[in-house]
């Protein structure tokens, strides 16, 4: 109930139904079976739910660790990407960890994937892969012996997993410009979703599509999503769609329409100030090609914000630069300048 009340965006309902079940365990023995089903799930629910931040998580990991390999403790499967493709901006925010990166590679990768079990199989190599990504690294070496995993991820992993590493080649295409190779790797996924009937991915799958769209300067496709596939709920938000959400928001800024991107986004306003703060900082820039927004889009990044005031190009990790392309996908993210054609 905890969890499902915090995908809900009932953050109260949440941290009481997390109070209900501490209570319960604590009144369990040691031996007891429910309450070594109450202490995993305290974990689960205590660490990963949305609303809390990952400041502990570097101490909770190996400790769930130990707890496991002692058989004392259960964890349950969850997507760690919320179906999102990506690990670093997907259930959880973990830009803050980019900093130290090599340093968390290295001691916690064997923890996280015991812990995580399917769903940690590639995670770590994927995880480090797209945090170098986003700090303008070149990641050409790491995708090439990262993708040889994929045949295991499939096997042994999760669909997740697999999105998120053929999202982020097709964002590392992108950089490099290939725009054709990097919406033929999100296409052939979403074939081989739709055959396996994986459909909670593709809504994401559509959105990405779109956002290739933009960068080939194809408006005309990315209208097209705008129209028939977008979300377009004004007076509902769903936290499990805010990719969507957020491309809906791209395509109306690209149509010149900034007014109507308040309108996609103002219902996060009321949702964002009871998260914690480094977990509200979006942003309003490109994502794929962090390009910041103009001027018109601090509006739209204080709504986001809820109301904090944080700019327009205060980026979703607050450390990464901005990648430099070096082909057709340059200067703003689409052909005909993303920043330039809303100006």
């Amino acid at each position: 109930m905890s969890m499902l009340c915090a995908l809900a965006m009932d953050y109260e309902g949440s941290e009481r139904w997390y109070g209900e079940l501490q209570a319960f365990a604590e009144r369990c023995g040691r031996q007891d079976a429910a309450g070594k089903q109450a202490r995993s799930r305290l974990g689960m629910a205590g660490h990963f739910s949305p609303q809390r931040g990952v400041n502990g998580l570097t101490e909770t990991i190996p400790a769930v660790f130990r707890l496991l390999m002692n058989k004392e403790v259960t964890l349950p499967s969850f997507s760690v990407t919320s179906a999102l493709p990506s690990i670093m901006n997907g259930g959880k925010d973990f830009s803050a960890w980019s900093k130290k990166d090599d340093l968390l590679y290295k001691t916690l990768r064997l923890p996280v994937e015991a812990v995580l079990g399917r769903d940690g199989v590639g995670l770590a190599d994927c995880a480090i892969a797209e945090s170098k990504f986003e700090k303008g690294e070149d990641v050409a070496g790491r995708m090439l012996s990262l993708l040889p995993q994929l045949n295991e991820v499939r096997n042994r992993g999760t669909p997740d997993m697999e999105f998120a590493v053929s999202g982020l080649l097709a964002r590392s295409q992108l950089a490099s410009g290939q725009p054709a190779d990097a919406r033929r790797t999100i296409e052939v996924l979403r074939e081989y979703f739709a055959e396996r009937g994986l459909t909670r991915f593709l809504p994401n799958m559509d959105a990405m599509l779109c956002r290739i769209d933009m960068h080939t300067g194809d408006l005309d496709a990315a209208d097209a999503w705008y129209r028939e596939k977008a979300p377009r709920e004004l007076t509902h938000l769903n936290v499990m769609r805010r990719y969507q959400y957020l491309t809906q928001a791209m395509v109306e800024l690209e149509d010149g329409r900034p007014d109507a991107v308040q309108l996609t986004l103002a219902p996060a306003g009321a949702v964002c100030p009871k998260l914690r703060p480094h977990h509200r900082r979006h942003s309003l820039e490109c994502p794929d090609c962090h390009c910041p927004v103009p001027q018109e889009g601090r509006a739209v990044a204080r709504a986001i914000d809820g109301g904090a005031g944080c700019g327009g190009g205060v980026p979703l990790h607050p450390h990464r630069q901005r990648i430099r392309h070096g082909s057709v996908a340059a200067a703003g993210g689409t052909g005909l300048g993303w920043r330039q054609k809303v100006v």
